[in-house]
This record gives C-alpha cells, structure tokens and sequence, in this order.
C-alpha cells in the first residue's frame, strides 16, 4: 500500500465526508456542493447523487437499523425468507416536507446519516435515497455525525459547541 490506486472525480466543491457502503463496492461523499454522492469502484463511476442539505455536507454514517432514531416503533417480517425490518415511518417529517405518507417501508435495513451546516442531520433509506427524518437542534453548522453500533442512536456535534445523543421516539 503506500500509493493511491483510484481516483474518482464528480462533485463541484470540495468534499468533507465519506464512508464505505456496507456493500463494500460503494463509497457515499458529502461535498461543499450540498450534494452527497454514491460512488460504485466496480463502475468507477458517481451512480447517484443526493441533494441532500440546503448549505454543505459536513459528514455522512451508513449505519443499518435494529430500532433507529427514525420511529420507535418496530416490527418484523419476512421477505425472501430472512427476517427484515419494517421501518414505520409515518410519524411528522420536522423538516417541513412532506413523506408524501409513506407508511411503513421495506427495505434491508440500511440507513444514511448526513450533517450539515444548514444545522440539520438527515437519514436516508440506502438505496432509494428518500429523507426519512431530518433531526434538527443545533444552533447553526454541523460538523459531525456518527451512530451507536446497534443503530439506536445518533450522535451529531455542532459549531455550538455541543453534542446531541438522539434516540428512539416513544
């Protein structure tokens, strides 16, 4: 090792953020731009981008969801014949858009965290990349974003100095 081996261009500023999918052939990057973009290394190539904040991403978790900071509510079913999640999230978008009443959603659990300096962190479904819930609390930029490893929490720090632990809703 030691060398660069790839190198992937697409975004319009500078990028701040970036985590492996956990595919492990996909990169997701949070830029200067607003946008946060998917990388797959197998196409070398952006195959998606989010316009996901109204000033820069900061920073960005994958992160997969036994019970998340989305709904408290959770239940099971099976699909394909493995348990998987369903998400409910019907519960008030804070952001002030509407989930067009999206109900409970299907998918395999896989989230997207991002921070911004528009002091919001959103979650994304992984692979349709629809905002499920945007948390916002801070008082200005958010500089950074990470999650428990069961996928409960959220951590998130701000330019206010402070770090916000964001749990399940009841």
């Amino acid at each position: 090792s030691g060398r660069s081996i790839m190198e992937l261009t697409g975004h319009a500023k500078e990028i701040f953020g970036l985590d492996w999918s956990p595919n492990c052939h996909q990169i997701a990057t949070g830029s200067a731009d607003n946008t946060v973009k998917v990388f797959d290394l197998r196409k070398l190539c952006s195959i998606y981008q989010i316009p996901a904040h109204t000033s820069m991403v900061t920073d960005l978790r994958y992160f997969h969801a036994n019970t998340s900071c989305i709904s408290g509510e959770k239940d099971k079913a099976t699909v394909d014949g493995s348990e998987d999640l369903l998400m409910d999230v019907s519960a008030d978008n804070d952001d002030g858009n509407e989930n067009g009443g999206m109900g409970r959603l299907r998918n395999d659990g896989q989230y997207l965290a991002t921070a911004s300096n528009d002091g919001t962190v959103n979650i994304w479904t992984a692979g349709d990349w629809k905002l499920q819930k945007s948390l916002a609390g801070h008082v200005g930029k958010v500089l950074s974003v990470d999650v428990s490893s069961d996928g409960s929490y959220i951590v998130s720090s701000g330019y206010d100095r402070t770090f916000k632990l964001w749990g399940p809703e009841d």
